[in-house]
Formats: structure tokens, sequence, C-alpha cells
């Protein structure tokens, strides 16, 4: 009995494969070098992400290129006739592919929003940590002061004036700024942490989670509210292209 190896076998599926498809054992085999890499060059582009400013350039490309070969497929127009027909095919071309590039652009604005946002969340974050960390120390610090009097019998008025003094200007060295806010119940507190962010800590603890309005606000801007307890919020203006530093806050506990 004639044996088949496992060689023998793959060798005539080959053959019969041959035999049936009439071309060589590699599928793509009959298409020529430049046509498989120009076909491998776009599947790249369509699945790898690109940016709007990549796509523009690829559609000045495009276009230059549709207008070449409008120039070689009109051989009997004359030279100025040339010039116009590849002229309107580039026109034409930007025309048809300024919608996806807009679209792009709109996309990547989005992203960088986001991105800038978690940014100055985090930032804000570390803000509010830091605060902690500072009001809590000098907290500490006044506790031993009132000890510290407790023991001889009267207050050092200038030591504790000197310990709220260096309290302040730490907290302003984190919080970078703040200044005061009008709002319905009284003068608040406006803290600025980074771009188009803000903390407001209100004139008065709020007997519930107050309903939050602005106002005087830049047209097309939208707030983010990040934060929000009966004694403050903390948003965020968007989009951050339009700079925000002024605006009218109104905050109702009303049912």
């Amino acid at each position: 009995m004639h044996k088949i190896t496992i060689t023998n076998f793959t060798d005539r599926m080959a053959r019969e494969w041959n035999a049936l498809m009439g071309c060589s054992p590699r599928i793509l085999g009959g298409f020529p070098v430049d046509f498989l890499l120009a076909v491998a060059l776009a599947i790249c582009l369509g699945v790898w992400p690109t940016n709007w400013l990549f796509k523009l350039f690829l559609l000045l490309v495009l276009g230059i290129i549709l207008a070449e070969l409008t120039w070689r497929w009109l051989p009997r127009l004359g030279g100025s006739g040339k010039v116009v027909a590849s002229a309107l095919t580039f026109m034409a071309t930007i025309a048809m592919g300024y919608g996806p590039v807009e679209d792009q652009y709109n996309i990547d604005a989005v992203f960088r929003d986001y991105k800038t946002t978690r940014d100055l969340i985090a930032k804000f974050q570390v803000h509010d940590a830091s605060i902690k960390k500072i009001v809590e120390q000098y907290d500490r610090m006044k506790e031993a002061q009132w000890l510290f009097d407790s023991w001889r019998g009267k207050t050092d008025e200038n030591q504790h004036a000197e310990i709220n003094k260096h309290n302040i200007e730490d907290l302003k060295n984190v919080l970078n700024n703040y200044e005061a806010i009008a709002t319905p119940a009284g003068a608040g507190l406006k803290i600025k942490l980074g771009l188009n962010l803000f903390h407001v800590v209100y004139p008065v603890p709020m007997r519930m989670l107050p309903s939050v309005s602005f106002s005087a606000l830049p047209r097309g801007t939208t707030v983010n509210i990040i934060e929000q307890s009966n004694l403050g919020c903390t948003f965020l203006f968007l989009p951050l292209s339009v700079a925000v530093d002024t605006f009218n806050l109104g905050a109702s506990a009303e049912p």
C-alpha cells in the first residue's frame, strides 16, 4: 500500500488548487507590486487615525493627482484648455473633500477640549488636596498656639495675626487668584483654578442643593458643572477656545 505523507498531501492539494484557479498559489500574485502598495497605503490611511491637518494635506495631494490625470486624459485639448480642465478638477476635488476635513477638525476640537478638561480637573483635584493640607496644617498650628496661650494665661494676638496672614498667603499661592462675586444671597468668593475653570463659594450655607444659573456669558458658551454642594460649586466653561473671566451667577435654594 502506498504510504501518504503530509508533504505529498500538501503538494497534491496545491496542484489541484492551481489547476482549479489557474493562477499562482499566492492569492495576490497576479497583481503588480505598485498596485498592491497603493492598495496597502489606502487601507493604512483608512485604518490609522489621522488629524484634520493631515487629511487636508491628503486632500491637496488628491487634487493635484486628479488634476494631473485630467491633463493626461485630454490630449486633444490645447494648452490653455488643459490648464482650465485641470484647475476645475482640482477645485472640484477640494470642494467635495472639504466636508470630511471640516468634520475631522470638529472631532479633533472635541478631543482637544476633552483632554484639556481632563487635565484641568486633575489640576483642580491637586489644588483641592493642597488646600486641604494647608488648612489642616494651619488648623494644627492654631490649636497649638491656643494651647500655648492657655499655659501662659493670655492670648498672643500678634502671633495669631501672623498665622492668619501666612495662611492666606499660602492659599493665594495655591489658588492662583480669587475675587468677590455678587450672588443673590450676598458677596460670594470666585476662585479661578485654570483656563475657564472656577470654584465659587456661596456667601452663606444653602439650606439645600441650590439651582445654579449663569448669565453674561459669550455666545455659544456652555457650562459643565464638575462639583456642587450647598457651600459652593466648581464648573468649567466650554469651548476652551473662548476665554471666560467675568460672568454672573445665580444660586437659588427655593423648592
